[in-house]
């Protein structure tokens, strides 16, 4: 666990990862992760890379005594696992082939899937991990849990995988049926409803009603506390001036307020503000990235290697800010910025 936990947080804090194409994930990431899960990468009976399938093949079958138990689908980071087709690619593969438990992932998100549970492709993902955004002992446990090779031979991966879904599905069971359970004790209310609201006004007021009354109360409001299946209105659109053009956020520093659409202008701004309030100036450089020989801010757009700034923007006091970021390194060096310069991590909010 402890070798798996220092991967994971070499991986939080490797700038490059963005820039990864498929075979640099798979090489870098996958399949280190699948090693330290106990999985012999070197051994095509245990690891099947680019498993042929009808027309297709998938990434990596993983393998017990010839048989295989899960299916992973890889893409590289700057990639949306969200697209339809990879889900119902990979989903179809597996249940064509009896595999119980697949995974679609990028090398940073991790999707996963039973296949051959009922339901679309959405409601079969019971699962799934951001080793960028989660906490670092908590998905490392559940890689373990998962996908480590020890509980996939067991059954035990399997099996907590079933746990985690039908607590899904339990609860959205129960969210679909509490308010039928509550409309039917509002038509139809039993005498134990109706003794209790009698008790309880008589204990307020003094005076305990008859059931008769009580009963005459409930029907006579039973259409304000029915709740309804139809879904309420929408609230109105807001003021002009409040209004945020589609496909826009909000971002906060401290008090100041930001509207943005890509997640690279949450550095941006953040470096901008920095600017504003005196703590960033035009002798602060170079940044040095944390873990990293290159830098996030120069006076030339250049790393200490003489390499140039993949994508760059210019700040307004002069300086260059590397801009080659995934979104939630976007998120994460504006934190880091921010503490650099004695500001809380905090003062950032993004919604």
């Amino acid at each position: 666990m402890e070798q798996l936990t220092k991967f994971v947080e070499s991986l939080r804090t490797n700038l490059r990862l963005s820039s990864y194409g498929e075979e640099a994930t798979k090489q870098s990431i996958i399949l280190p992760f699948l090693n330290m899960l106990g999985w012999n990468v070197f051994n095509i009976d245990e690891v099947m890379p680019e498993l042929t399938i009808e027309n297709g093949r998938v990434d990596y079958a993983l393998r017990v005594s010839n048989v295989n138990e899960v299916f992973v689908e890889v893409k590289k980071p700057s990639e949306d696992l969200d697209k339809i087709q990879y889900q119902e690619q990979l989903l179809n593969y597996s249940f064509r082939h009896g595999v119980e438990l697949a995974v679609l992932t990028n090398g940073t998100t991790w999707w996963f899937f039973l296949p051959k549970e009922k339901g679309d492709w959405k409601s079969r993902k019971f699962y799934s991990i951001d080793i960028i955004q989660q906490d670092v002992k908590d998905a490392v446990q559940k890689f373990i849990d998962l996908l480590s090779k020890s509980n996939v031979e067991s059954g035990k991966a399997l099996q907590t995988a079933r746990t985690i879904y039908k607590g899904k599905m339990r609860h959205k069971v129960l969210e679909d049926t509490l308010p039928d359970s509550w409309n039917k004790i509002v038509t139809e209310p039993d005498s134990l409803l109706l003794e209790l609201i009698s008790e309880t006004t008589e204990k307020l007021c003094g005076f305990k009603p008859d059931i008769d009354d009580v009963e005459r109360f409930v029907k006579r409001y039973q259409v304000q506390l029915t709740i309804s299946s139809v879904p309420p209105p929408p609230p109105p659109p807001p003021k002009k001036d409040e209004r945020i053009d589609q496909g826009r956020r909000r971002m906060t520093i401290m008090n100041d307020v930001f509207v943005f659409k890509k997640a690279v202008e949450i550095l941006k701004n953040t470096t901008e503000w920095l600017i504003r309030t005196g703590k960033l100036k035009a002798s602060n450089y170079p940044i040095q990235l944390p873990g990293s020989d290159r830098y996030i801010i120069h006076n030339q757009p250049v790393h200490k290697s003489g390499r140039p700034f993949d994508n760059k923007a210019k700040l307004s006091n002069g300086l260059y800010l590397l801009t080659n970021f995934s979104a939630p390194h976007c998120e994460l060096y504006s934190r880091r910025l921010l503490e650099y310069f004695g500001v809380s991590p905090d003062a950032l909010r993004v919604e």
